[in-house]
């Protein structure tokens, strides 16, 4: 019995390990793990490999073996049931096709490579949806405690203010005033509360997982570009849209050839032998080997060939041009990141700087409080400038925290190698 239940409190405590998440590591891990759209781009990958390996078998010998039974019932009263029967073996091979089986096999390996650069474009769309729930859960998580801090003083300042205005110290506009500030933030919490209700809806939908005591993700700035200009070069080499659309230039390239191919002649090999009986014949067995060349010229397709040629092109000209497209977009996209994580450094800086004033007004107020010439009032006043402070400064936090994934999206690299060195 003991081994029993211990057996069966570490498949509670595995399963539990699998369906929550208190890291972002673990929520991507599990994402590429579960996600279908992500498991169906895989399948979908693996089925373009395997045309890949379809493709070379063109130069490839191809052996039949073909065998046959028949019964026939002559005019006389001799009858056979199983004759005439044969044999034979046929062995067909191409010698020379335009060089389109060559073509073929690259444009074949160029479809996977699109499909690979597919696939990581798609999962690095998905993983940013999921790091943004993530740090939007971790924003509202941390919002909803400064929030209830700042109720708590709010709530102490409003109990201040009623006693004040008992001794006739404030007007009855500051009581009311003090009032409606604290029922906004009541309303604020309930707001928060709600919202993470939502994001951990989201949260479950996307990651497949539960969060549970998520930690602030520490993102590696390795793997942050020192300057808009590198963020830009390394965008240009490793971005899968940009990759994805050479490969689809390449391809659109190749496929033009192969439609050229159809203009040279066609030279195969044939080789057959069998064997053969008929106890109805004189020659009752009989042995065949032929080898046969063939050559095929094309003289006349009515401009077929040739339409098929100024199509492929036109769409070779349209890759190119959808590729400067996507090309500008990406370095758009690097250029807002890179300024967005710019601004908010410089955001995060001046938060700073204002929160350390108002900790020194905090405390001058303190003891101002302490000494009698400020109120009570002051103190709580000063204590929820402070309070709001953090609030500005987490939420640049977050800001940044996410437009640094995004970053890392817009040049490329968001995907496991990089997030989990």
């Amino acid at each position: 019995m003991n081994k029993i239940f211990i057996y069966s409190l570490l498949a509670l405590l595995i399963i539990n390990i699998k369906v929550q998440a208190d890291t972002l590591d673990k929520a991507l891990i599990n994402v590429l793990e579960t996600n279908p759209k992500i498991l169906s781009g895989q399948k979908y990958t693996q089925s373009i490999f395997e045309d890949s390996n379809l493709s070379g078998v063109v130069y490839r010998p191809r052996m039949s073996l073909v065998g046959s039974v028949g019964h026939n019932q002559s005019r006389t009263t001799v009858y056979s049931k199983y004759s005439p029967s044969s044999i034979g073996i046929n062995l067909n091979q191409t010698i020379f096709d335009g060089y389109k089986g060559k073509y073929e096999i690259q444009k074949s390996k160029e479809d996977f490579y699109k499909a690979e650069f597919e696939q990581i474009s798609l999962e690095q769309l998905i993983f940013l949806d999921a790091i943004k729930v993530y740090i939007d859960l971790l924003y509202n998580i941390d919002l909803l405690e400064l929030k209830t801090k700042n109720e708590n003083i709010i709530e102490e300042e409003l109990k201040s203010a009623r006693i004040q205005f008992q001794l006739g110290d404030i007007k009855k506009s500051d009581l009311l005033l003090a009032e409606a500030i604290y029922k906004k933030a009541i309303i604020d919490i309930s707001d928060i509360n709600k919202n993470i209700i939502n994001l951990k809806t989201t949260f479950k939908n996307e990651i497949q997982m539960e969060a549970v005591d998520l930690s602030v993700p520490i993102i590696n700035f390795n793997y942050i570009p020192n300057s808009i200009d590198e963020a830009i070069l390394i965008a240009k080499l490793e971005h899968p849209r940009i990759l994805l659309n050479q490969h689809i230039i390449n391809s659109g390239n190749l496929n033009t050839k192969i439609i050229e191919s159809e203009k040279y002649p066609q030279v195969n090999l044939n080789a057959n032998y069998s064997k053969s009986w008929n106890p109805l014949s004189n020659v009752k067995q009989s042995d065949t080997l032929s080898v046969a060349g063939t050559v095929t010229i094309p003289l006349y397709d009515s401009g077929l060939i040739d339409s098929k040629i100024r199509k492929s092109s036109f769409l070779e000209n349209k890759y190119n041009y959808d590729a400067i497209q996507v090309k500008n977009k990406v370095i758009e996209d690097v250029t807002i990141n890179w300024n967005s994580i710019k601004s908010l450094n410089d955001a995060i800086l001046s938060e700073n700087n204002f929160l350390l004033v108002n900790m020194d007004i905090l405390e001058a107020v303190k003891e101002e409080r302490n000494n009698g010439i400020s109120s009570n009032l002051d103190f709580l006043n000063a204590q929820s400038s402070v309070i709001d402070t953090k609030i500005r400064l987490s939420k640049h936090q977050f800001d940044k925290l996410y437009y640094s994934y995004k970053l890392l999206s817009s040049i490329g690299r968001l995907n496991l190698n990089f997030l989990l060195n």
